[in-house]
């Protein structure tokens, strides 16, 4: 985060700071009860997300408490935050998917993509890549968040186009 502090998340084992030269497990935090945690992400307004493989919770810059954001999510492998601000995850059986842009996004007001992915990226282009399990690489030109639709298709490359799968 922004103040130096290292945030890892352990699956089962849960979440822990390094802080200062010492690493400290955290046993409850606000809506955080000290269990499973799987992704850690800090976005660019500071905010700390958390994924405990129920729902997202996030700690606001500044805070020390987690707080349920509202968004369901199982097994998170990875978050990123897309040029204009939405934030997207990829999860174990649950595709690739806007979760928050100023507020919860539900997964009918903007579908993602149902593509198991333990990577995605932003280029910097805007560009959305999911690197997919098995089933190649593929692109979303930049996807943008709007109430009700979804983005473009995506556009994949696999070995035919000289990936190794």
């Amino acid at each position: 985060t922004r103040d130096g502090v290292i945030w890892v998340t352990a699956s089962k084992s849960g979440l822990y700071r390094y802080e200062r030269g010492r690493w400290t497990k955290i046993t409850a935090s606000g809506a955080f009860d000290g269990g499973d945690a799987y992704l850690a992400f800090t976005d660019r307004e500071g905010t700390l997300w958390l994924s405990d493989g129920k729902r997202l919770l996030r700690m606001p810059a500044g805070q020390d408490r987690f707080v349920d954001s509202g968004v369901a999510a199982g097994w998170a492998f990875q978050m990123r935050q897309s040029p204009d601000g939405t934030l997207w995850i990829s999860e174990h059986q649950g595709g690739v998917r806007p979760v928050w842009r100023r507020g919860p996004i539900s997964p009918s007001s903007a579908p993602g993509f149902d593509i198991e992915s333990a990577g995605v990226q932003f280029g910097r282009d805007g560009d959305l890549w999911i690197a997919s399990l098995g089933d190649g690489l593929f692109r979303v030109q930049r996807p943008a968040y709007a109430p009700g639709t979804g983005p473009a298709a995506p556009e994949r490359f696999a070995k035919a186009d000289g990936l190794s799968s």
